[in-house]
């Protein structure tokens, strides 16, 4: 009998072992995840397309406030901004043309593209 229940023993320490180090490893990960996705960083805009006028807004956070700043400009146009950047709305000002919205991060690779070729075409991106 005291062979079963040493077994059963440590079997339950294994499983509670097991458990924590779980617990540990997942909380890390989600930890990291999140400090990943609420670093500040810099990004290059980059807008495209037909010689066309556009106009955008985008919201940011830096130091614990949000904030947002309007675009009024012709195509094409490259900027940079940095902070932890939640989105950002572009909108052609024409009937005509294509517009591409490329957002690249500080190591020139691109994050998100779009594009429309609709009239006034409407183009929203989430980081």
């Amino acid at each position: 009998m005291n062979k079963i229940l040493q077994t059963i023993l440590i079997i339950c320490g294994v499983i509670f072992i097991g458990g924590c180090l779980f617990t540990i490893l997942g909380a890390v990960f989600v930890a990291n995840a999140i400090s990943e996705v609420s670093t500040p960083k810099e990004y290059t805009i980059e807008v495209t397309g037909d010689r066309i006028l556009f106009s955008g807004v985008i919201m940011k956070m830096e130091q614990g406030s949000v904030s947002s700043y309007s675009i009024n400009e012709r195509i094409p146009e490259t900027f940079t901004t940095s902070g932890i950047i939640s989105s950002m709305v572009f909108q052609k000002q024409t009937e005509f043309g294509k517009m591409t919205v490329t957002i690249k991060d500080s190591g020139n690779h691109i994050v998100k593209r779009a594009s429309t070729n609709a009239p006034y075409g409407l183009i929203s991106i989430a980081l």
